[in-house]
């Protein structure tokens, strides 16, 4: 058996700045390279920033298919600490709905 709980990256970057820009777009292809789940980037409404959400992986804790996404997860996080990206890394709901865990972010 195993329980559901949901790991999730919200990756955010400043889109009005090619560098920036750049930072996200590649944060973006690095996650798609690594199979993960991810967002179309989407442009914030004030001051040029852009956001894009690495998403849950739906499986349960402990599965294969967890521990595969959750070893592309520490890729990505480790190469985007790298970078000059601003992430967080977040768990939440499932099985243990009240609780929120930070587990990362720069």
């Amino acid at each position: 058996m195993g329980y559901i709980r949901h790991n999730a990256i919200v990756v955010t970057g400043n889109y009005s700045d090619e560098t920036f820009y750049n930072t996200t777009q590649k944060a973006h292809d690095k996650a798609v390279e690594l199979g993960l789940l991810v967002t179309d980037i989407v442009g914030g409404v004030a001051n040029g920033y852009s956001s894009f959400m690495i998403c849950p992986d739906g499986s349960k804790e402990g599965w294969p298919i967890s521990e595969g996404f959750d070893c592309s997860r520490k890729e990505w996080i480790k190469w985007a600490k790298t970078q000059l990206i601003n992430f967080v890394h977040l768990s939440y709901g499932g099985d243990d709905s009240d609780i929120v865990t930070i587990l990362d972010s720069n």
